[in-house]
């Protein structure tokens, strides 16, 4: 009884392991897309990726302590309807 529940537990222990690193794996693999992106984008800004990045970049809006922001930088009264 004791080696069944030993070999469940050592079998539970290796999959949730073998999950954990495919998800490292996962997010480090976007990461270097992104960083890959992010190169190609300075040398060559004009590829279409490149400029459909750059759109969804500057219609981002959000708020923070209050304060609305778009594309990173607060909006004003002169700017609110841009």
């Amino acid at each position: 009884m004791k080696t069944k529940l030993k070999g469940v537990v050592y079998c539970t222990i290796a999959a949730l392991a073998g999950v954990g690193f495919a998800a490292l794996d996962n997010i480090q693999h976007s990461r270097q897309e992104v960083a890959q992106m992010n190169v190609t984008c300075k040398s060559q800004s004009q590829l279409a990726a490149c400029v459909e990045r750059d759109i969804a970049v500057r219609s981002v809006s959000y708020f923070f302590n209050g304060q609305e922001y778009r594309d990173g930088n607060p909006v004003t009264v002169l700017g609110a309807n841009e």
